[in-house]
């Protein structure tokens, strides 16, 4: 049985309503195509039957009308509600399932601060191919499931366990369930990274735009490390120096 009407679900998605719920709305091909997607809290979907082109959107489509409530809208309508030009036709509400962590001594990106909604996806995306175990959001000022982050993150926010703990002492006390070793990442103190051991059980704290890691984190007796600045800039981009961080943690723990 179809609840409520398209105009409805219109609505919910152009005013945003979705966000309050925790809730993501996806219309890329791509990331409808992800089993973690597919297999996500669905909601209801919405499509427009002259975009519908491909073999495969129309794959798409046949499968969401079989797993949740679906309502086909006009062009004019499903163009005021896509987030990009020459989308699939396909607009899928949902909420993304929690992800199990599943090893025993796991690599943990702690992203304290983070406001920028692309960096957060870079990050997500780095994370997925890395294979990281689990990302906490802390003291964070962006909205995890802001179209943005879906975007960017290319649908590995489906993929990547995360969680949110906005209290950093709450935060704190998470990752020491894990017996993580703790490693803020900043740009003048600490080892360069590439002379860290990440083997075992580690958090790596990477900290906000603006503003770094919060002082809180140097407080808990974490170790530091650096990357090494060669030219006239004394930092990088957070998604940039995160994903340099993670690939050498990546291949240390591996030598294990």
């Amino acid at each position: 049985m179809q609840i409520g009407t398209a105009d409805e679900h219109f609505k919910y998605i152009a005013k945003k309503e979705y966000v309050k719920n925790n809730e993501v709305v996806v219309d890329d091909l791509f990331i409808l195509s992800l089993e973690n997607c597919k297999k996500s809290q669905l909601k209801f979907c919405l499509y427009c039957e002259e975009l519908i082109q491909s073999e495969q959107a129309q794959s798409i489509l046949t499968y969401y009308k079989s797993a949740c409530e679906t309502f086909k809208v006009s062009l004019k309508l499903f163009n005021r509600l896509a987030s990009k030009e020459n989308c699939a036709g396909i607009l899928v509400c949902c909420k993304i399932n929690a992800l199990p962590i599943k090893s025993k001594e796991p690599l943990i990106l702690v992203c304290d601060g983070l406001e920028i909604s692309g960096n957060i996806g870079t990050i997500f995306r780095t994370c997925e191919a890395v294979a990281v175990d689990l990302i906490l959001f802390t003291n964070i000022n962006a909205k995890i499931n802001d179209d943005k982050v879906v975007r960017a993150s290319r649908g590995m926010i489906f993929n990547v366990p995360y969680v949110v703990i906005d209290d950093l002492k709450s935060a704190n006390e998470y990752l020491n369930k894990f017996n993580a070793r703790k490693i803020i990442c900043e740009p003048e103190e600490g080892k360069d990274f590439k002379e860290i051991d990440y083997n075992g059980s580690v958090a790596l704290i990477v900290g906000s735009e603006r503003y770094g890691v919060n002082e809180y984190w140097f407080t808990q007796n974490c170790e530091k490390l650096k990357i090494p600045m060669f030219g006239q800039m004394d930092s990088l981009n957070v998604g940039v120096a995160t994903s340099l961080i993670l690939y050498e943690a990546k291949y240390n723990r591996n030598k294990k």
